[in-house]
């Protein structure tokens, strides 16, 4: 493997682990299971949601290109926006 697609990975694996926990903390202040008070409102929260999954969609569409098998990396999960 080369530096680049470790790289690759690399970039892909944290970006989902960072998708992940925003998604779930999004989705514990909607349904009232935890009490803070938002710096921002819940909508700019759902929208860095939203461009982070495209963006992982666009890094595994380059990987097929990039000849980066990141199977391994979600261990056959696919992740739902």
């Amino acid at each position: 493997m080369t530096a680049q697609q470790v790289r690759f990975i690399s970039e892909y694996d944290d970006l989902v682990g960072k998708y992940m926990k925003l998604n779930s903390f999004i989705k514990t202040v909607e349904k009232g299971l935890v009490n803070v008070e938002l710096n921002c409102p819940l909508e700019l929260l759902k929208e860095q949601a939203d461009v982070m999954w495209r963006y992982i969609e666009i890094l595994w569409e380059r990987s097929v290109y990039e000849e980066v098998d990141l199977n391994p990396v979600t261990n056959g999960v696919y992740y739902e926006n």
